[in-house]
């Protein structure tokens, strides 16, 4: 290999500057992973669907997976090739699968997101949408690594403007259109019972913070690649990308405790209704107060609300008691 003469040191704080920096980003954030998937395998493992085991358990996987190449990359640049910058340009495989596993773990906290959201809506026509929009994400993420495996070298990324645009262009849009449909059933199935609304209200609010963060990372990715394709500060948060997915996924999972407190500390219901009577016409007139004890039950693993048996608004066992008797 022909030898490349060192870059002006505004180059490298701005390539091996800025890809140091990111992959310190990222591994403080796999710390705070495994805190969360401390509290998830203790608490919640064995008593969760298997859905959302398999889920958690994938995501483990590749973020210890993405951790030790992220590692690789930063040690083959700064210790096995150190002032070599040939070799840094020209990266390993284990920099091309970075965008590629990324991807896959934003597919999986889509599928997390789009399997409550389809309990939800029971709505075949919107989840089929939904799905092809987060399908196009992975396919689009997938096909980044496989246009940088063909070049290997760390300034071909800018060469490759589709397949980067419309990854980091769809990954977003499918956060934001599963949340919008998660919200506005959320907010459609609103009831009369306080401490229901509070959980609503919680969910709203965890979904709008869960896919406003994966959302924001995405778009800086892209406003930071776009005009500063020869530099590489996109690779602050692309680095980040997988773990911030990783993150609001144990996020929702771990906030079904707080759910829990909420509507064990105020677990049913009662409603005042005033009867009045006159047993005959001589008689002075009976008002009643009859109180009806509505118990709330709401699905965490589904964030469904139930208004029947298997439906979303609570059901409701009433309870007759003579609540205040007064003569008028």
């Amino acid at each position: 290999m022909p030898s490349i003469a060192n870059p002006p040191q505004e180059m490298i704080n701005a390539t091996f500057g800025a890809m140091v920096s990111g992959i310190w980003i990222q591994q403080l954030f796999l710390g705070f992973i495994l805190a969360q998937m401390v509290d998830y395998y203790r608490y919640h493992f064995l008593e969760d669907s298997i859905f959302n085991k398999t889920v958690v358990t994938l995501l483990l996987a590749f973020n210890l997976l993405l951790g030790g190449t992220d590692f690789h990359v930063l040690y083959r640049s700064a210790v096995l090739f150190y002032g070599e910058y040939e070799f840094y340009n020209l990266q390993a495989w284990t920099f091309w699968i970075e965008p590629g596993f990324t991807a896959v773990v934003g597919f999986l906290a889509h599928m997390f997101f789009l399997v409550r959201c389809h309990r939800m809506i029971k709505s075949k026509l919107i989840t089929a949408c939904l799905t092809l929009v987060v399908l196009f994400s992975l396919i689009e993420g997938l096909a980044v690594s496989a246009s940088l495996f063909k070049d290997k070298t760390f300034e071909s990324i800018g060469r490759f403007r589709t397949p980067v645009i419309l990854w980091l262009v769809s990954t977003p849009l499918a956060d934001v259109s599963i949340a919008t449909v998660l919200i506005v059933h959320l907010l459609k199935s609103r009831t009369h019972y306080k401490s229901t609304n509070m959980v609503i209200t919680r969910m709203v609010i965890k979904s709008m913070e869960t896919s406003g963060m994966t959302a924001i990372v995405a778009s800086l990715n892209l406003f930071l690649w776009l005009p500063l394709q020869n530099a590489a500060y996109y690779l602050l948060p692309q680095f980040s990308m997988s773990r911030i997915y990783t993150i609001t996924v144990l996020a929702t999972l771990l906030a079904r405790d707080e759910y829990r407190n909420i509507l064990n500390d105020n677990p049913h219901a009662s409603i005042i209704t005033p009867i009045r009577f006159q047993p005959h016409a001589n008689a002075q007139t009976i008002s009643v107060g009859i109180t009806t004890t509505v118990h709330q039950y709401i699905d965490l693993n589904s964030d469904r609300v139930r208004k029947d048996a298997g439906s979303l608004v609570p059901t409701t066992d009433v309870e007759v008691k003579p609540r205040a008797v007064e003569e008028v």
